[in-house]
C-alpha cells in the first residue's frame, strides 16, 4: 500500500468536506452586525446632536441612534464592517423610526481605497419595524477612490436634512443575502 503525504491527504479530506469550496450565502444570509452594541463612531455637523444607545429590537436588543438636527445639515455613525463578496447579494435590515419630520437616511460603504458608495432612503417616522432591502448594485459611486467599489472595509449610516428636527432611528439585524434572481444582472 503506497503511504499519501499528511499534507496532502489534510487537502484531501477539507477539500471533499467542502472547506475550499466557494461558499453559498445561506437562506437566511450572513449577519454583518447585530446592533446589540453601541461601539460605532459618531460626529455631527456643528449644531446637531446625536447620541446612541440600545433599544428594544425586532429580536433581541438593537441600536437606537437620537439626533436633532438643529443645523439643518446631518449626523452619521460608522464601523468597521466587511462585505468581501457583495456582486449578487442585498442588504437586510430592520428599521424603526420615530419623530414628527422626515429626514434622509444615507447608507455609505466604503472600500481600501477611500471610494464611497452610496444609498438613500427617505426617513418616514411611521413607529413600527420595517424590513429595509437594498441591492448591493443599487448604491451609486459618490465620492473618493477610483469609482470601482471593491471589498467593503466600512459603513457609514448617516441622517441629512429634509425636515430636520429632532428624531430617532433603530436599527436591528443587518445582513448580506442573496439577491432575488431578477436583481442580480
Amino acid at each position: 500500500m503506497e503511504k499519501i503525504n499528511p499534507i496532502i491527504g489534510l487537502v484531501l479530506l477539507l477539500g471533499s468536506q467542502g472547506f475550499f469550496a466557494i461558499q453559498k450565502l445561506p437562506a437566511e444570509g450572513i449577519l454583518l452586525e447585530d446592533f446589540e452594541t453601541t461601539d460605532w463612531v459618531w460626529e455631527g455637523a456643528e449644531g446637531n446632536t446625536i447620541k446612541t444607545l440600545l433599544a428594544p429590537g425586532k429580536e433581541g436588543k438593537a441600536l437606537q441612534v437620537d439626533y436633532d438636527l438643529k443645523s439643518k445639515q446631518w449626523v452619521q455613525w460608522k464601523k468597521d464592517i466587511s462585505i468581501p463578496n457583495y456582486e449578487g447579494n442585498t442588504l437586510q435590515f430592520y428599521m424603526k423610526v420615530l419623530g414628527e419630520k422626515k429626514n434622509n437616511l444615507e447608507i455609505k460603504l466604503i472600500d481600501n481605497d477611500g471610494t464611497n458608495f452610496g444609498y438613500k432612503i427617505v426617513l418616514i417616522p411611521l413607529g413600527e419595524w420595517k424590513r429595509i432591502e437594498i441591492a448591493l448594485k443599487d448604491f451609486s459611486y459618490w465620492w473618493g477612490g477610483d469609482s470601482t467599489l471593491s471589498e467593503v472595509k466600512q459603513m457609514y449610516f448617516a441622517v441629512s436634512h429634509i425636515q430636520g428636527g429632532k428624531g430617532s432611528v433603530i436599527l436591528d439585524d443587518l445582513r448580506a443575502v442573496k439577491s432575488p434572481p431578477e436583481q442580480r444582472q
